[in-house]
């Protein structure tokens, strides 16, 4: 869908960077952004350096991060995506509050969902802030170490009133179906989840969003086992 002959991977991800300006397709940019081809993993990691994260609240570098393009609808592509946001956004950060950018790539899609909760005018339960906080247990995890430690209650706070009051626009142009995946049912099993699973509903529940909201001709969902399928080395900041 793109000219990348005689571009480099940070070329193209500036290109990128003001394609909302300059008319691109964001759905065809968010397509490329998820493959798994080696120069387009290149490009997805200098794009999301693009971005500066100092002292940024992670909603808020999430919304920021998530404007340029659309969601792909499977959900490998959209793990690759928001893994190099994750990584991004730790490698940046000067606070101690993430162990590794694990917590924050788990946080990430924890975040699409209470979104997605909050401003679906199908859902007529909304998540409560104590319903967020017990969801998230044990996702600040350091695997190398065995920590699986809480997100501070007071940030997930901060992101429950943050969202709840300013929605992360997605870029919708369907919205059916986006009540299934965050129905109360699903959220009270995620209390028992251990963070593995929890990554695996969670991503579930945004490929079902990104395939709702895209237009009607998109691509079958594919399973992703994050333990059986994403490198866990290189986890943390040192």
């Amino acid at each position: 869908a793109f000219a990348t002959s005689g571009r480099t991977d940070s070329d193209l991800a500036r290109f990128f960077r003001v394609g909302v300006d300059l008319g691109l397709d964001k759905a065809k940019v968010g397509e490329f952004l998820g493959e798994k081809d080696d120069f387009n993993l290149q490009v997805l990691a200098e794009y999301a350096k693009t971005f500066t994260f100092h002292n940024i609240a992670v909603v808020e570098a999430l919304r920021a991060f998530l404007q340029g393009f659309q969601l792909p609808g499977e959900s490998q592509k959209i793990d690759r995506i928001t893994e190099a946001f994750a990584k991004s956004y730790f490698e940046q950060q000067t606070t101690t509050v993430f162990h590794t950018w694990d917590g924050v790539h788990i946080l990430t899609f924890s975040i699409i969902m209470l979104n997605t909760d909050s401003h679906s005018k199908q859902i007529k339960t909304r998540m409560s802030l104590a319903e967020f906080v017990r969801n998230n247990r044990g996702i600040n995890q350091d695997k190398d170490k065995n920590v699986y430690d809480n997100v501070p209650e007071h940030v997930l706070a901060q992101i429950y009133h943050t969202i709840q009051h300013n929605e992360i626009r997605l870029h919708t142009q369907h919205t059916a179906d986006l009540a299934k995946a965050s129905s109360s049912s699903s959220r009270e099993d995620a209390v028992r989840e251990t963070p593995a699973l929890l990554l695996q509903r969670q991503l579930d529940h945004v490929a079902a969003v990104a395939r709702a909201i895209a237009p009607p001709a998109h691509l079958p969902t594919h399973t992703l086992t994050p333990t059986a399928t994403r490198d866990d080395g290189g986890r943390n900041s040192g």
